[in-house]
């Protein structure tokens, strides 16, 4: 039996998690936000090992528009796709969740997890779903902040039935609470109506608290209050919002999540009992035990790993395009002609190619930037710039794509290549989103490279062991074995982008002309000084 502790079960940014149970698999979708392809779900035989199952869609619209491809200075950080609600019924898989820069509603369903999935914009915006199928397959979604609404829909899922039900089931008090009643997540269990919702107490000790209220019918009072407070001894952080799933033995979980900094949102995984009013009661009297079981449905099974190693051998669909691994995703809507798999100049081996798409003021509007995840508490990477086809203004490298970045990168100025460090500063140390910028960053320190030397190894160090989020930069040539330091930043979870900081892989021009760059041989480890 797997031993789940009250660490994070995934230590990376994977937020407002929903969980079902497909017979002897679990399946869990997150939000991913601005990143594509999006709705990746994950699979599980024991709720403690995951891996990657699939992505719901390559991009949310068929046809994107600016500020979802990332042109002339629009952007969607911060929205996207949020808080997605995953069900099966009767044989298929449904996805429902919104996107505020659209501010519409999504649906999508499959009768596999692998796909296709088929996609249906809904009359409606459903904030924070939670879709349900009822013993008579009507369907509800219940949805809201504060006022928390029951609403039936149409049976094709369609939009709002209109003579159905609709009605506030729960209402916060907003003179009591920093943040209202959100993140819904409804079922029914042995014949009584379960609601599950998140809120922010006042006060001074006050944090992100889950709260559960059952009633007997649709139509009936729902009652109930708190049900988990606890920040696991990390920074008032509570453990809150997700869902709750059985398994096959009659014992039931809460996959919550808790904010850990810079690093993002993480899955908590919490048992679940009801007591004799039977109302839930999580872990022990509401706190998160710090060990405790679950069952392995699947002994033996070998997950793949959600981050790892990549030489970008990638494999091609039936068109002959490459396809990234799953670890991978791209900063909004990639421009598919301006990457692509080609081999290094000196050996020849596998490369991810950059061209940048259109000029940039700075990497956080730099197209067909790719994206992983970092991993909590620690993680080192490295990667490969072959800096030989920039241009003048163009700028290649890795970033710690965060809206106060840091990226350590190639550019060529006056046709003449530097390593530089450049970051963007944090206006302040709490949550509070930072102001638009258009403006390029703050360089820290710049090295010229030696004529005929294009090829610079970087490294990035994310450490959170030690109370803060920090984030340490180096490079070396072909020509050296020493890492030289680049220098230093502290990273912050900020809600104008409203995700955990991924490594990013760039290339972009601050003019319009057009450069090239080569990437080749990724490393993440979780082991400091393997790299």
């Amino acid at each position: 039996m797997p031993a789940a502790t009250n660490f994070p079960v995934i230590p990376m940014d994977y937020p407002d998690p929903d969980v079902i149970r497909v017979g002897r698999t679990y399946y869990m979708i997150t939000t991913t936000m601005h990143f594509n392809p999006g709705g990746e779900i994950l699979r599980s035989y024991d709720l403690v090992h995951w891996e990657h199952a699939a992505f719901v869609f390559a991009t949310m619209d068929d046809a994107p528009n600016e500020a979802q491809r990332l042109e002339n200075t629009r952007h969607v950080y911060g929205s996207g796709m949020w808080a997605g609600s995953l069900r099966y019924h009767r044989g298929r898989f449904y996805v429902l969740f919104i996107a505020n820069d659209t501010h519409r509603s999504y649906l999508f369903t499959s009768s596999d997890i692998d796909g296709p999935w088929r996609r249906q914009k809904m009359q409606g915006f459903y904030y924070d779903s939670s879709l349900f199928f009822d013993d008579d397959d009507r369907v509800y979604v219940v949805h809201g902040n504060t006022d928390i609404h029951l609403t039936e829909l149409l049976a094709d899922c369609s939009g709002p039935a209109p003579s159905g039900l609709d009605r506030v089931v729960v209402r916060d008090d907003p003179a009591r609470v920093r943040l209202g009643y959100e993140g819904s997540h409804f079922y029914k269990i042995n014949g009584l109506y379960y609601l599950f919702v998140i809120h922010w107490p006042h006060g001074e000790n006050g944090r992100r608290t889950e709260s559960c209220f059952i009633s007997e019918s649709l139509d009936g009072a729902f009652t109930g209050g708190d049900v988990c407070d606890d920040d696991m001894g990390y920074r008032r952080a509570g453990v809150a919002q997700g869902g709750i799933v059985d398994d096959l033995h009659g014992n039931w979980y809460a996959m919550l999540f808790q904010d850990r900094g810079a690093a993002g949102r993480m899955p908590v995984l919490v048992p679940v009992k009801y007591g004799p009013d039977r109302l839930p009661v999580f872990g022990d009297h509401g706190r998160v035990p710090r060990v405790f079981r679950t069952w392995d449905n699947n002994p033996g099974h070998r997950y793949r790993p959600l981050v790892g190693n990549d030489d970008f051998d990638w494999p091609r669909d039936d068109s002959g395009a490459p396809q990234p691994k799953a670890q991978w995703e791209w900063n909004h809507v990639p421009d598919s002609r301006n990457w692509r798999i080609g081999t290094t100049h000196d050996e020849g081996k596998p490369c991810l190619v950059f061209t940048s798409a259109g000029a940039a003021p700075n990497v956080v509007y730099a197209r067909n930037t790719l994206t992983t995840r970092i991993v909590y508490p620690y993680c080192e990477s490295t990667i490969t710039v072959d800096g030989h086809g920039l241009a003048d203004g163009g700028h290649a490298g890795i970033v710690s794509l965060l809206s106060a970045y840091a990226t350590a990168e190639i550019t060529r100025e006056d046709g003449k290549l530097y390593v530089r460090m450049v970051v963007r500063d944090a206006c302040d140390t709490t949550l509070d989103a930072m102001p638009e910028d258009r403006g390029p960053g703050r360089e820290l320190v710049r090295h010229a490279l030696a004529p005929h030397c294009t090829r610079v190894q970087f490294k990035v160090i994310y450490d959170s062991r030690h109370g803060t989020d920090t984030s340490r930069y180096l490079f070396r040539t072909d020509r050296e074995r020493k890492w030289t330091e680049l220098g230093e930043h502290d990273l912050f979870w900020k809600m104008d982008f409203f995700t955990g900081c991924r490594i990013g892989l760039f290339c972009y021009s601050t003019t319009d002309s057009s450069s090239e760059c080569r990437m080749s041989d990724f490393t993440i480890s979780t082991v400091p000084g393997s790299s």
